[in-house]
């Protein structure tokens, strides 16, 4: 069994033997060692830091690394507790905390010759949990189902006319 797994596991069977509200919204919300809660004022933001932090005192963990869109709740934070919003992610993906919005980058690599090889691997680099960008990757993984069984492992002999730019 992995880590992660057992971590979650442990967390999980902790927040189930709670028979609160919060107890059963922080289950809800906690992905591996991720935990998203949400809040409809700032006052009541500012009241979950303390309260899941001794939810998961009990369990000898020490819930950290808070960080919020409001910076009124921001400032409340304990600087030991407090994350850099630089460093946010949620998901594994990094999160803008000022606009919040979720950054999924992706990379072309250009310049390289276009092969069977390099759509996959361009098309599978990007992280996308969500499945937020998987609709513009769609024409790249057709693209690649359909050379699947030409053995085009050099450059693509549509894109030799055309030069590396792609076309479409």
């Amino acid at each position: 069994m992995s880590s992660p797994f057992l971590l979650q596991e442990v967390v999980r069977h902790h927040l189930t033997q709670l028979e609160s509200y919060l107890g059963r919204k922080l289950l809800d919300n906690i992905y591996v060692d991720n935990l998203f809660m949400e809040a409809s004022t700032v006052d009541e933001a500012k009241e979950l830091v303390p309260q899941s932090k001794a939810i998961f005192a009990d369990a000898k963990m020490n819930a950290r690394e808070y960080v919020s869109n409001s910076a009124a709740v921001c400032e409340d934070l304990p600087d030991e507790d407090r994350l850099d919003p630089s460093q946010a992610k949620a998901l594994g993906l990094r999160w803008d905390v000022q606009s919040d919005v979720l950054i999924i980058p992706y990379h072309f690599t250009g310049g390289d010759p276009v092969t069977r090889r390099r759509v996959i691997k361009e098309t599978g680099a990007t992280w996308d949990p969500l499945g937020f960008v998987a609709p513009t990757l769609l024409k790249a993984k057709l693209l690649f189902q359909s050379l699947w069984g030409t053995g085009h492992s050099r450059m693509l002999p549509c894109l030799q006319q055309r030069g590396s730019s792609g076309g479409k």
